[in-house]
């Protein structure tokens, strides 16, 4: 079209994470603008085929975020044909977010309509699915952007759940929130939870919220959000607006909450109790010990050591308590360390509280396994000082070698 210059450009990956990405993309805008104008000046092929010309200009406007070019282009399209009034309508919503402040409600209620429009002329248009995978991703992008992240998150739902076979490889309860445990504050979400509940949701908030039959997926996140920064009280109150049996609905709760997390620490090698706690009885316990604890002396070694446990197991079998899966998100491993540290917390306290050497053995022990590598070696050290307990005893040389080391 006129242009040598980009013809031995390097094609490099945009996973690649190396220098001179700004440079690549000076070079790609100026592409772009070449590639318009040289568009701009074939007449011949505007007459031939109008339609799929100014398609492609506005395309190429909108993706130099040029409002007035992509406007005039559009306007000039008038075909009756289905398929290619389907990506007219695509264009105009995305001329919408580009041209108009999508904070504002007029302008929200203009894109729920357009995108409502779109998803009920979907059907048998060429690669609908795909069209509506990349606008919704788009929406994502650009809600975000604008810090509307409740929003941005119901769009990833969309892109990812309705149209992606293969984007998403979590289980369904988590799928509905997963953007927004990646990303979402507790003010965020307050927000969103708020804006389910409201009476009055504009044409786009209604659409997006359409997949959630209740607001508990919200509500849970919430306070599991409140857990892991260990805002108990919080937590506790937003816990109790969700019914009991809303847990149990969660796939991995029937195997990841499913144990006492105060009494049953299996590297304690203590007998396996049958309890069963949902979130938020595991909070009310969780707040109920550490008061009593405050309260008498005289049960706060106990308490302090059941807290301990209770810590630790949310980063083991209980890990639902504070995660949805086993993940390399950031998140989760930052909520793990945090949950590992208040363990770490609660059995200093009851170690300098008890006189039981089996439950210092046992202290000791969790200590051990807690404790970074410069602490490690001395905790490994003290523990074999309750060699004569019946703890120490049960544990054999291997597991205290893979303490130290």
């Amino acid at each position: 079209l006129g242009s040598t210059q980009y013809a031995d450009s390097e094609i490099i990956s945009s996973y690649e994470e190396n220098e001179g990405g700004a440079s690549r993309q000076q070079r790609d805008l100026n592409y772009l603008k070449e590639l318009t104008v040289s568009l701009e000046q074939m007449p011949a092929l505007a007459q031939t085929y109008a339609d799929v010309y100014h398609l492609w200009l506005t395309d190429l406007y909108l993706m130099g975020n040029n409002t007035s070019g992509a406007a005039t282009h559009l306007k000039q399209i008038q075909s009756k044909n289905p398929q290619v009034d389907f990506q007219k309508k695509v264009f105009e919503l995305i001329l919408t977010t580009q041209a108009e402040d999508i904070k504002k409600e007029e302008t929200q209620e203009k894109i729920g309509k357009q995108f409502e429009e779109l998803l009920n002329e979907r059907y048998q248009k060429f690669e609908s699915q795909k069209v509506l995978y990349s606008l919704s991703s788009y929406l994502r992008h650009t809600f975000a952007n604008k810090d509307l992240i409740h929003l941005a998150g119901l769009f990833d739902y969309f892109a990812k759940n309705k149209f992606c076979y293969y984007c998403s490889g979590f289980t369904f309860e988590y799928a509905m929130i997963a953007y927004f445990d990646q990303y979402a504050s507790t003010t965020e979400l307050e927000k969103l939870i708020a804006l389910y509940t409201s009476a009055d949701k504009n044409t786009l908030e209604k659409i997006l919220l359409k997949p959630y039959s209740s607001q508990y997926y919200f509500t849970d996140l919430l306070g599991t959000l409140y857990v892991r920064k260990g805002d108990l009280k919080k937590a506790q109150q937003v816990f109790k607006s969700i019914p009991d049996e809303f847990w149990f609905t969660f796939e991995n709760a029937s195997y990841n909450l499913d144990s006492d997390p105060f009494n049953n620490n299996q590297e304690l090698l203590g007998v396996q109790g049958m309890a069963t706690y949902n979130k938020r009885e595991i909070v009310d316990k969780l707040i109920s010990l550490e008061e009593e604890a405050l309260r008498d002396p005289a049960k706060a070694e106990k308490n302090y050591f059941l807290l301990g446990n209770a810590w630790y197991n949310f980063t083991q079998h209980s890990w639902f308590m504070i995660n949805y899966g086993y993940s390399a998100y950031s998140s989760y491993s930052a909520a793990e360390v945090q949950a590992q540290k208040r363990a770490s917390t609660y059995y200093k306290k009851a170690l300098t509280l008890t006189g039981n050497p089996e439950l210092k053995a046992k202290i000791t022990y969790m200590l051990a396994l807690l404790a970074n590598e410069n602490e490690k070696y001395q905790y490994a050290r003290t523990y074999e000082m309750f060699a004569d307990t019946q703890f120490y005893q049960q544990k054999n040389c291997i597991t205290l070698r893979e303490l130290v080391q």
